[in-house]
């Protein structure tokens, strides 16, 4: 399996484990600034879930500098809400971004799977599909988004198949 792309998987937390967001509308909001992102940066999103404490993003890019600079951009405006929603000023995030670069095909899936099941390991959720805040719906044909890279999806599995190599995890 050769990708052509470069694959890296980004994550991060809040600073002292804190809670980094605190309602749907702040979810959303994160969600939507990476969005508008997008069309800035040559970069695939494979993979995201956003928890209360963290999150965590697989990407398809070119370069890795797309990455990094989508994800500050959308944090940059994140943070800047946040702390005037909670009335707070300072740092959101325990220190920077950490990036994963992603050796190998199997990894990508591998990596996937464990980013659409940490709600269901986190107990916060029964099902990946009931966590509204991962890309997991868009891969099973739940929901449609921007935020998945459908070309690898529909190149590797279909709705069911994925669904199934998740689900066989939890066995």
């Amino acid at each position: 399996m050769e990708f052509g792309k470069i694959f890296i998987h980004a994550f991060n937390r809040g600073i002292d484990r804190r809670q980094i967001f605190k309602n749907s509308a702040n979810y959303r909001y994160f969600l939507a600034t990476m969005t508008e992102n997008l069309n800035k940066h040559p970069v695939r999103i494979v993979a995201y879930c956003l928890m209360l404490t963290h999150y965590h993003i697989l990407a398809r890019v070119d370069v890795p500098q797309a990455l990094s600079k989508l994800i500050q951009n959308a944090l940059n405006r994140y943070v800047q809400a946040y702390n005037k929603q909670e009335g707070r000023s300072g740092p959101l995030f325990d220190g920077k971004v950490k990036y994963r670069l992603v050796e190998n095909a199997q990894d990508v899936f591998q990596i996937a799977r464990y980013i659409h099941l940490n709600p269901v390991t986190a107990g916060m959720v029964e099902r990946p599909q009931d966590w509204e805040f991962s890309n997991y719906r868009e891969w099973i044909d739940f929901r449609s988004g921007q935020l998945v890279d459908r070309a690898l999806i529909d190149e590797f599995f279909d709705a069911h198949g994925y669904e199934a190599y998740v689900l066989e995890a939890r066995e």
